[in-house]
């Protein structure tokens, strides 16, 4: 039960911190170069979104086919 309900938990965090966030560089966990650009925050927002919907629909959908 508790891991469903951090999967909403998740996914609710990670659209906050998504729409919070100056700007997003396509690597996670490399240093960015000095050189290197963000993407657009259009896209950073949607994909942020993107994921947290699916988090938050995996948690529901655990939730309700116990």
């Amino acid at each position: 039960m508790a891991a469903r309900i951090f999967l909403i938990f998740v996914g609710f965090a990670g659209m906050i911190v998504g729409f919070l966030a100056d700007a997003f560089y396509p690597a996670f966990m490399c240093r960015r170069g000095p050189d290197e650009k963000p993407m657009p925050k259009w896209l950073g927002r949607t994909i942020f979104t993107l994921v947290g919907i699916w988090f938050i629909v995996s948690g529901i959908s655990r939730l309700l086919h116990r």
